[in-house]
């Protein structure tokens, strides 16, 4: 496996071809005809992979044009940009930017009665990684990030703050997890339970002008806590 590291300090592998078809999931953005490299990301920003990269992994750049590259993830194609594309040459010191989300516990609510009794949906109960697929085709209408133009952005008002919600798992690492029921002598019910899973913590950030409200309140979850 060739790794390398990402302009964010992301370690990213640059894979062979591998597929694992998901439940639901389609497969028709697959090219069978075409080779695809396959990738993992394990944290949600902006990530780059240089020509460099690309060649290490046995790719001629020679015979690629970059208006052709594509990139999917979760069976969607995602946008890029390459600058200086237009020419048709990716040269090794060239790259591939886009943004690229890591796993999180959006699908494992399907393994609960209803998904109001999951604990953390932003924490997977599994891996934190996701695997994306690199590929190129002659098809038109490849997905780039458009250029702004927009020379008056400087003029515009600053605001005061921006408030968003987030959550989180508390605990060394946020790796505090809550098994549901535990029975006498120990044992588990292998069934998702009501709050099984990462505990999650809420709260509102707001940021601009040093401001951080810090004043979380715990998840209040349906169900009783351990003993």
């Amino acid at each position: 496996m060739i790794r390398f590291l990402s302009q964010i300090s992301v370690f990213v592998g640059l894979l062979g071809l591998g597929f694992a078809t998901l439940q639901g999931q389609s497969t028709a953005w697959i090219d069978y005809s075409r080779p695809h490299y396959k990738f993992a990301v394990v944290k949600t920003g902006l990530h780059r992979i240089s020509g460099q990269t690309l060649q290490n992994a046995g790719i001629n750049l020679s015979s690629l044009d970059p208006r052709q590259i594509r990139i999917y993830s979760r069976g969607q194609e995602i946008p890029l940009f390459i600058p200086g594309e237009w020419d048709g040459v990716l040269s090794p010191t060239e790259f591939i930017e886009f943004v690229a989300e890591r796993n999180t516990g959006k699908d494992d609510a399907a393994l609960y009665a209803s998904p109001t009794e999951q604990a953390h949906p932003s924490r997977s109960l599994f891996t934190d990684t996701i695997y994306c697929f690199l590929t190129w085709n002659s098809n038109p209408g490849a997905l780039r990030f458009a250029t702004e133009l927009d020379t008056a952005a400087f003029q515009y008002p600053a605001i005061p703050f921006y408030e968003r919600s987030i959550s989180w798992a508390p605990g060394v690492g946020g790796s505090t997890y809550h098994n549901g029921t535990v029975y006498s002598g120990g044992s588990l019910n292998p069934e998702m339970e009501p709050g099984e899973g990462f505990a999650a913590m809420y709260g509102v950030e707001r940021k601009r002008g040093a401001y951080f409200n810090t004043s979380f309140a715990p998840f209040a979850p349906a169900w009783s806590p351990l003993r």
